[in-house]
């Protein structure tokens, strides 16, 4: 059906109009003239319709739509490549059309039914992140969203497709949520989003398939995770969605007939000459409908870290921790050196709570929703003095593990303290350590993997294994010797500082017992041997309050 023929119901053209007008005006003859032009220009990407006519600029584009409706719509999905859905300024769609709309009647609207529901379910998104995140939306993003209240209104107005907008409103919320949060774990908005968009796309095929070109588009601007859905939906032989990706490689676009061309490849099955890269796409896309799996702490397919925690960000906090509590430690060995060895154990199990329980509060600031994430507690609890003589442990290390459904374990470990000689006032140019042979002894009979901490001059602590000075003392060859001193020469090369000790051997558990023997020492809970002090380490999943 031509322009100029009209079904009984439908809004008359402007371009009927305007060639009725023609037949009595030289000027307008000449406009219908160019219009071929101007439509090439779009599809070019530089429309050079300002200017050229005695006409309003809207006048002419509305020319324009009802004589290549698909020409505009090129220009729109090229100026919306890589900055639709999480464009922090007012993406171009909604800014062209907003500023586009007066002499748009509902014809024009019709034919630019898909990138007028596009731009107005962005903005319907845009508006719904803003109600989730109130005062915590990002300043960087604020302007450009609040232009969308009063530009954008037309578009609001005057589209039809309820789907459609609901569609691009879903998209815009999941990938706005995943941009303003990278990197910090996926919180409860953003599982609820992404599950939206599933379920959308499982229950309205058809409204996915009428912008198909808009939605490979939308690819680039997504993180992978709408390409990866279009992928599954097309490999698992949803028919609808594979007509219109098929139908997309024919487009006009290249950036979506390429698109469209690799979504066909990845859901083609194995690739054979790049078989590890199918391999991934295909658990990308079958991950991607189950978040929960990826996302559950520890999390399975995150960059390999030092430990099963599986999460370097919170594994350099509990480092970090160790180390500004060894700071503090300096400080108090440096003023109060000669204190007893029982006071600085002390006073440094203290520096290590405090600096411990910022790490929890530094997950909550980063991912308030987060339920499910870590939550990482340490506390130190002194026991009876006079028990030590028993045994010689000086602290109980304990670590308890309690993920649901995932890991739990509880283990004890044993750690004897020991300051420089230097700090007893013993002269001399390098640190030195008195290490008792009889306590030493009895300390590896509850726990062989257990360790002393060798307290510096300079406040640092080093962490040796108990069974190397075990091996020094038998070297020495001297079996009546009540004590012998270790040199720091003999353990500099196998000590290691008390950060690492802490995430890699403890809390990866690399050392300590489950077994009751060592368990109940390091606990506390032997009424017969307890160390003086005890220091509790536990890893939770946050709950839904967190």
């Amino acid at each position: 059906m031509s322009d100029d023929e009209q079904l009984p119901n439908e809004p008359k053209s402007p371009l009927a109009e305007f060639r009725a007008w023609a037949r009595q005006s030289s000027e307008a003859q000449k406009i219908l003239r160019e219009l071929p032009g101007i439509a090439s220009s779009f599809r070019a990407g530089s429309p050079g319709y300002y200017g050229r006519f005695g006409l309003d600029n809207e006048h002419v584009l509305a020319l324009v739509v009802a004589h290549d409706a698909e020409a505009v719509e090129h220009y729109l999905l090229g100026a919306s490549v890589r900055r639709l859905l999480a464009d922090r300024d007012q993406p171009e769609v909604v800014r062209w059309l907003a500023e586009s709309d007066s002499y748009f009647d509902v014809y024009v609207w019709r034919r630019l039914r898909v990138p007028a529901c596009v731009a107005a379910g962005v903005v319907a998104g845009r508006q719904e992140v803003r109600e989730m995140f109130g005062e915590g939306w990002p300043g960087r993003w604020r302007a450009g969203h609040e232009a969308d209240d009063e530009s954008a209104r037309p578009v609001l107005a005057a589209t039809e497709g309820e789907l459609l907008r609901e569609l691009w409103t879903r998209l815009t919320v999941a990938a706005l949520v995943a941009w303003m949060s990278p990197g910090r774990g996926r919180g409860l908005h953003e599982t609820a989003a992404r599950r939206r968009l599933e379920t959308f796309a499982d229950e309205h095929p058809e409204v996915w398939a009428e912008s198909m070109p808009w939605l490979l588009v939308a690819c680039q601007d997504f993180s992978g995770v709408l390409d990866s859905l279009l992928v599954l939906k097309v490999a698992l032989g949803d028919r609808t969605f594979r007509e219109a990706v098929e139908l997309a490689t024919e487009h006009p676009h290249r950036a979506v007939r390429t698109a469209a061309e690799g979504v066909l490849v990845r859901a083609g099955g194995a690739d054979e000459s790049d078989p590890e890269r199918s391999l991934i796409e295909a658990a990308a896309a079958v991950l991607d409908r189950n978040r929960g799996r990826v996302d559950a702490f520890p999390r399975p397919l995150s960059v390999p870290a030092h430990t099963w925690l599986s999460d370097r960000s919170l594994e350099e906090l509990m480092h970090d921790g160790a180390a500004l509590a060894l700071a503090g430690f300096r400080e108090i060995v440096r003023d109060q050196g000669a204190t007893e060895e029982d006071a600085l154990t002390a006073r440094l199990l203290e520096r290590l709570e405090r600096e411990f329980s910022k790490i929890d509060t530094e997950l909550v600031l980063v991912a308030p929703q987060a339920a499910g994430g870590p939550e990482i507690s340490l506390a130190q609890r002194p026991v009876r003095k006079a028990d030590e003589r028993t045994i010689g442990a000086d602290v109980g290390l304990v670590v308890d593990v309690d993920l649901p459904s995932r890991m739990r374990v509880r283990l004890g470990e044993l750690v004897q303290v020991k300051k420089s000689t230097r700090l007893h006032g013993v002269a001399g140019t390098t640190d030195s350590w008195r290490i008792e042979t009889r306590q030493l002894s009895a300390l590896l009979d509850h726990s062989p993997t257990a360790v002393y901490w060798l307290i510096q001059q300079t406040g640092d602590v080093l962490c040796v294994p108990a069974k190397l000075l075990h091996a020094i003392v038998e070297g020495r060859d001297k079996p009546g010797s009540s004590s012998l001193t270790v040199r720091y020469s003999e353990v500099r090369h196998a000590a290691i500082g008390l950060g690492q000790y802490l995430r890699d051997l403890v809390v990866g558990l690399w050392v300590g017992s489950c077994g009751e023997p060592t368990l109940g020492v390091a606990s506390g809970a032997n009424d017969r041997i307890r160390p003086m002090r005890v220091l509790d380490l536990r890893v939770r999943v946050r709950d839904e309050q967190g």
